[in-house]
């Protein structure tokens, strides 16, 4: 997997360093059966920096589609670089200080 790195701001590729899956079973009113729902965790490694990434993908349900689970990035929180920034890349109230 290629991704930005919001450690260091390069795109690069990650090392699985390890996981964890979830599977939790549960009665589909609507279908009249039982229905799993999966979720994953990855500890991802960054080959540029070193530094890790946590990553988690919510399989849905047995009947959802392979190609439509989500791909979420738990850490380090997503940033958008252009640069140094200066001013945070959302509105804020108050003053940063």
């Amino acid at each position: 997997m290629i991704m930005l790195c919001s450690h260091c701001g390069n795109k690069t590729s990650l090392m699985d360093r390890g996981g964890y899956e979830h599977k939790v079973s549960f009665f589909n009113n609507e279908q009249d059966k039982f229905t799993r729902k999966k979720t994953a965790w990855h500890v991802f490694e960054r080959v540029t920096c070193s530094k890790p990434t946590l990553v988690e993908n919510d399989y849905g349900t047995d009947d959802t589609d392979i190609d439509n689970f989500k791909n979420i990035v738990i850490y380090p929180f997503p940033v958008l670089f252009i640069g140094k920034a200066d001013r945070p890349a959302t509105p804020c109230r108050h003053a940063i200080k």
